[in-house]
């Protein structure tokens, strides 16, 4: 299958690229002409997937962020009113709506994963590089949780969307030890 990955260069892109590459699927980047290309290999440019003909799916990654964060320290459900605090915030829930405005045409399906980690990860580095050191960063008055989710596990849960049949709204949630895909 010839797949259409944005922001390929990226952190969390680049982890799907490989992932659906390693699953024999023909990934095409699409990339800024400023973009770090040096994690995406051979892959080919955006020309060949968009010639291959209609999209048969679009999976938007979107993030927490557009939910809003929790008032009482339990996880916000998915179908909760949103009510974002930031800007990037807002602009993940606006283009949720983009997005699912086009469910009536193609499936789509909107994903929002937590904090994700991992290697290639320049953002979070500095916050477990001081845990390594025997810093432990206190965020509020330290009884709040985070929620986070390894790179891999959150790029094995966008290519397995990816390449599921239908659309859906689904969030990436961290029980235990476990990442799992909440519908």
């Amino acid at each position: 299958m010839r797949i259409l990955v944005t922001g390929s260069s990226g952190f969390v892109g680049s982890h799907v690229a490989d992932q659906l590459s390693g699953l024999g699927h023909t990934v095409c980047a699409l990339v800024r002409p400023s973009s770090d290309t040096r994690w995406l290999g051979g892959l080919r440019g955006p020309e060949s997937a968009i010639a291959a003909g209609s999209v048969r799916r679009f999976v938007h990654v979107s993030s927490m962020a557009a939910l809003g964060p929790s008032v009482d320290g339990t996880p916000v459900a998915d179908d909760a009113v949103p009510h974002p605090v930031n800007n990037y915030g807002r602009s993940k829930l606006a283009g949720e709506r983009a997005v699912l405005d086009a469910a009536d045409r193609i499936p789509v399906t909107v994903i929002r994963p937590p904090l994700v980690y991992g290697p290639r990860d320049r953002e979070t580095l500095a916050f477990f590089t001081s845990i390594r050191r025997g810093t432990l960063p206190i965020m509020g008055d330290g009884n709040n949780t985070l929620s986070v989710i390894y790179v891999a596990d959150c790029a094995a849960a966008i290519a397995a969307a990816a390449l599921a049949a239908g659309g859906q709204r689904q969030g990436l949630r961290h029980r235990g030890r476990h990442h799992l895909p909440v519908a």
